[in-house]
């Protein structure tokens, strides 16, 4: 998808900027991420990013931007077209007896953006050139841009996948998953999942957000933590020595424990033939 991306892509702070093309390539991505994870279509872009740690494409087709032009200019190529543009000018100077102002080409622009502030005027040498770290700037910008989007949600109203910190876990917490295992696991932490609260939220006929046990919000947390009609929750608690969701949802080696428990609870039928396979394994 990223294909010779630094031939086509320009950082959407320059002139020649494509940003139709980026949103398209988001939309891919995004519905990629939606069928690896199992989220619904109600989960923030943000949201499934970090919980797959997979960049925002505009930012990773920069990082990639970045990695060329730096191969490009310091393996002597850059100095070579800028010696050959150089003397095609004084010919011409020559001729017409005046210099004449030459504004900078997509390339040169685009190798300017790439460098450190204090090193874009250097054009000719390429051990005088300081590029800015593609994976640095590229971790930078993602966290940069998690936290702009945290601001607008109170802490109280964060989901589980919106409480870590960005780079944190990455895929670690689905690491030895099956698929089901996984998908739930998202559709926990991202509080996105066919309970009745989530789908009353969503406006779907037929329900209301009361739990069958008379709670008046049927949640994963309700229903892992405290709903009296779950069975056998003792053993969990003893398996991963604590009743605190946070961790049990946030450390990877309860995560998996909690989810089998949940899928063999048989409270959602998308996962029914997942808890026959578990029981089939156990």
């Amino acid at each position: 998808m990223t294909y010779g991306s630094p031939v086509w892509h320009t950082p959407e702070t320059l002139r020649h900027s494509r940003k139709t093309v980026n949103k398209k390539l988001q939309v891919i991505q995004n519905t990629a991420l939606r069928r690896v994870l199992g989220a619904y279509r109600a989960t923030p872009t943000a949201v499934l990013e970090a919980e797959a740690g997979v960049p925002p494409v505009d930012l990773y087709l920069d990082s990639l931007q970045l990695k060329a032009r730096q191969r490009l200019y310091t393996s002597g190529t850059t100095a070579l077209i800028n010696q050959a543009c150089k003397r095609i000018r004084n010919q011409l100077r020559g001729r017409r007896g005046r210099a004449r102002t030459h504004r900078q080409t997509p390339g040169q622009t685009k190798t300017t953006w790439a460098q450190e502030p204090r090193t874009a005027n250097a054009h000719t040498n390429p051990q005088e050139a300081t590029f800015k770290d593609p994976k640095k700037w590229l971790e930078a910008k993602w966290k940069k841009r998690w936290r702009d989007y945290l601001t607008n949600i109170p802490p109280e109203q964060r989901s589980l996948a919106q409480r870590v910190e960005l780079h944190k876990n990455d895929l670690q917490i689905h690491t030895g998953l099956t698929k089901a295992e996984s998908a739930l696991t998202t559709q926990i932490r991202t509080e996105k999942i066919s309970f009745a609260d989530f789908l009353t939220a969503r406006k779907v006929p037929g329900y209301s957000s009361e739990c069958h046990c008379g709670f008046h919000k049927q949640t994963a947390k309700h229903v892992i933590l405290f709903c009296p009609d779950r069975t056998d929750r003792e053993t969990l608690v003893q398996a991963t020595g604590t009743n605190d969701y946070y961790r049990w949802m946030t450390v990877p080696r309860m995560v998996r424990k909690v989810v089998k428990w949940l899928i063999k609870q048989e409270v959602l039928p998308q996962f029914a033939l997942a808890a026959e396979v578990i029981r089939e394994e156990e």
